[in-house]
């Protein structure tokens, strides 16, 4: 029996090779299920980001911000040590979303980000 074909990507007119939306939603959900299922922990915290940088880089940008912004929302706005590297990491993974196609996906992150950075200039403020 003769098997089906299956597109699982494309080439660009500059010859780059890319993969399918549809697949790489199958890698992200299938990546996502996996996280979901992990302790609580900075293991999963460092997976997120990852998965997060993934659909950044692959223009999946709804999936980076819900990823980004779960991260964002593990840590107080003031942590230290290894959780602020996440949480600036988080923070500069949506930023880097405000510049979005998705408008919904740039006005979260635009909120977000300018609540925390007015947050973080009354603190300098304050010292």
């Amino acid at each position: 029996m003769e098997k089906p074909f299956v597109r699982i990507g494309s080439s660009t007119p500059s010859g780059e090779l890319q993969m399918d939306k549809d697949s790489l939603c199958e890698l992200y959900e299938s990546a996502y299920d996996d996280i979901r299922f992990m302790p609580e922990g900075m293991e999963r915290i460092h997976k997120m980001l990852s998965l997060a940088e993934f659909c950044y880089q692959h223009k999946l940008d709804y999936e980076a911000y819900e990823l980004y912004f779960q991260v964002f929302r593990s840590f107080s706005w003031n942590c230290e040590g290894e959780e602020r590297i996440l949480f600036e990491q988080a923070v500069e993974g949506l930023s880097s979303l405000c510049c979005s196609d998705n408008e919904c996906v740039w006005e979260m992150c635009s909120q977000v980000v300018g609540d925390y950075m007015i947050w973080k200039r009354e603190q300098e403020e304050q010292k």
